[in-house]
């Protein structure tokens, strides 16, 4: 869950597990989070991304997914927001970026970028064999429709 840049963090982060055999949700329409949130099952993980931890559609959602009894894990600045005290698992960014006068969100995505490449990293060295051997016979077996 993000919203803004958070979210396109979100897509590239989805994109990458997919090659992995991960399916990440995202909602494709603005407004949909609490939809999404009721889809969720206890063997679903939520990963919130929110720099301020303050958002408040964000925090209403993570008010029904923790009463639902779904993990949470924040990625945020602000590891004392109403948002992060929710979390099951905090990780933390640098509060680098004023929330008031924040020209460019550069610094602050990339934080999120690296925590979620990380994550990424992780999982694909847990099973590292299989994900090798499907990314190899992805590129073997798929043909080249290029002309």
């Amino acid at each position: 869950f993000g919203i803004g840049d958070s979210y396109l963090r979100a897509l590239d982060f989805q994109n990458k597990m997919i090659k992995i055999h991960k399916h990440v949700l995202l909602t494709p329409v603005p407004g949909e989070e609490n939809q999404l949130a009721f889809s969720l099952i206890k063997n679903d993980c939520a990963i919130i991304i929110s720099y301020s931890g303050q958002t408040k559609s964000t925090y209403g959602t993570v008010l029904y997914l923790k009463k639902k009894g779904i993990p949470i894990i924040t990625i945020t600045s602000n590891p004392e927001s109403k948002i992060a005290v929710l979390s099951n698992i905090v990780l933390p960014i640098p509060n680098k970026e004023s929330i008031n006068i924040k020209i460019t969100p550069l610094y602050s995505q990339f934080c999120v970028e690296y925590i979620l490449n990380v994550l990424y990293v992780y999982l694909f060295v847990l099973d590292y064999d299989k994900n090798l051997q499907n990314k190899t016979e992805l590129e073997t077996t798929m043909v080249d429709t290029r002309f």
